[in-house]
């Protein structure tokens, strides 16, 4: 592959976006290509009216085959387990143990987004909570 081929994706997601187009492009992930977010996802009202990502990916200098000889030998030394399979860098630690919210901050939270939702669009009502 030449490097100066390259695709724009639209997509709902900056992932998804940049899943088609590494697939687009054969390649087998992020590692091998030059990657650009033109524009991030903007989410509307209940889905409606958002826009949606832009990215432009092109094939990084020596190309996928030049990385398969790599990724083979990283892979044998283990040396990158901070990455997923794609590439990606990892962005939570499974390791570290979960807290959980108290239920009554969690309802209040709750109450207190609704009810502002429902004087955002104008609506008369209540929004109770046991």
């Amino acid at each position: 592959m030449a490097n100066n081929k390259w695709v724009e994706v639209e997509a709902k997601s900056i992932d998804d976006a940049i899943k088609a187009g590494l697939s687009e492009l054969n390649l087998q992930d992020a590692t091998q290509a030059n990657i650009n977010i033109l524009r991030e996802p903007e989410g509307g009202v209940f889905g409606v009216g958002g826009t949606k990502a832009l990215v432009r990916i092109s094939v990084r200098n020596g190309g996928s085959r030049n990385y398969s000889n790599k990724r083979r030998n990283n892979n044998r030394s283990n040396s990158n387990k901070n990455t997923n399979k794609n590439g990606y860098k990892k962005q939570y630690d499974s390791k570290k143990p979960r807290v959980e919210a108290d239920k009554d901050e969690q309802l209040k939270v709750s109450i207190d987004f609704l009810k502002g939702l429902v004087k955002s669009f104008g609506l008369k009502g209540d929004v109770e909570g046991e």
